[in-house]
């Protein structure tokens, strides 16, 4: 009962992920030892102990599943016999946890022979000894602490190397390198692999978040021309907008001048007084053109930039889009430019979401401050 309530409590601990390689002969040991890591607290199934009970069959796909299950693993156990020495199976499952620098423990359950050559990766870690039942029990907790040692670690390695990865196989596209805090957190990991933590980064992580970096650099200097651009652009349109307000101060002070001089006759003051509401309206109106042109010229301006964003960054390109649209949205009007900005990034790949609005005319998007929630206003008034 004692035992009982000790496996319980140890079940409830975290515990590291494995990867288990023996020859088929040794099933009925591996079977065993299975059952007591799962007793001592590791949860059954692939997901924490990865076992090939009935054996993958040779091809492209056993390939891809064998090296899926030695990268997602957290430690690489090797059961040493005659048999598994000799297996090619064993020996490729060894060189694919070799190159992810898994965490090596190998298990010594029968001697393999003077004459064996093993592999670098399993005569150069200390062997745990079980070839008996008896064996088994003794030396179980020694296994478990040597698997479960430094599990932090363990688990950032796994992590970044799945990461780097997919990088790797997908022709080490951008779009798949680390950003942001995740970027902070491997740099931390690669910093923290040089004091001589075990097992150590791969080269594979190294240039990786070397990638990572240099891409977070291009990014930043890219907003940053991004920035100045913009704000020549909006300091242009401000300058325009502040000669045509003059032009309509102007027009509005010759038209109550000549109200004044139009006091002196009735019939004379009464047409200045036309001339000069008439004189103030085309004031207003020349004012209102110049702010109505100004909006366009900043829709115009974020359309653009948005269909320049649209391959190298489309979260981006759908938010200067946006902003494109709401710029003419006081006056009712929504720019071919603008839509055709929102088109763009919409077709563009890694879109965000995107929303079936039963073709109504939208008049209004708004984004909140965290940029979790998005607003949508149509001309249904919903």
């Amino acid at each position: 009962m004692a035992e009982a309530e000790e496996n319980k409590v140890e079940s409830n601990n975290k515990t590291a992920s494995l990867m288990i390689s023996y020859s088929r002969k040794d099933k009925d040991f591996v079977k065993q030892l299975y059952d007591g890591l799962v007793e001592r607290g590791f949860p059954p199934g692939k997901d924490s102990i990865w076992v090939d009970w009935e054996g993958i069959p040779l091809s492209a796909d056993w390939m891809a599943e064998i090296t899926k299950g030695i990268e997602s693993a957290n430690a690489f156990i090797f059961v040493i016999s005659p048999d598994s020495i000799a297996s090619e199976v064993c020996q490729r499952e060894i060189e694919i946890a070799a190159a992810a620098n898994k965490r090596f423990i190998p298990i010594l359950y029968r001697e393999p022979g003077k004459d064996a050559k093993l592999h670098e990766k399993i005569s150069s870690h200390n062997w745990i000894f079980i070839k008996d039942e008896e064996e088994l029990e003794k030396n179980l907790p020694a296994l478990v602490d040597a698997i479960n040692t430094d599990l932090d670690w363990l688990a950032k390695h796994t992590r970044f190397f799945s990461r780097a990865s997919e990088w790797d196989d997908k022709g080490r596209n951008e779009s798949y390198l680390v950003r942001g805090r995740d970027l902070q957190d491997a740099e931390a990991f690669i910093s923290e692999g040089a004091t001589g933590k075990d097992p150590a980064p791969t080269s594979l992580h190294v240039e990786y978040v070397k990638a990572a970096q240099n891409y977070a650099a291009t990014i930043r200097r890219r907003n940053q021309i991004i920035a100045v651009v913009v704000g020549i652009a909006l300091l242009g349109l401000s300058i325009f907008a502040l000669i045509q307000r003059s032009d309509a101060i102007a027009n509005y002070e010759v038209a109550v001048t000549q109200e004044a001089i139009a006091k002196d006759n009735e019939q004379a003051a009464r047409a200045a007084e036309a001339e000069a509401q008439k004189q103030r309206e085309v004031a207003e109106a020349k004012e209102a053109e110049a702010r109505q042109k100004e909006r366009v010229a900043n829709a115009n301006v974020l359309a653009a930039e948005a269909i320049n964003q649209r391959n190298s960054d489309t979260q981006l390109s759908l938010m200067l889009a946006l902003l494109s649209i709401q710029e003419t949205e006081l006056d009712g009007v929504i720019l071919v430019e603008s839509k055709s900005a929102l088109f763009t990034s919409l077709n563009s790949p890694n879109v965000i979401h995107t929303w079936d609005n039963d073709g109504a005319l939208v008049w209004a998007v708004a984004i909140d401050s965290a940029s979790r929630y998005v607003a949508v206003g149509d001309i249904d008034g919903d």
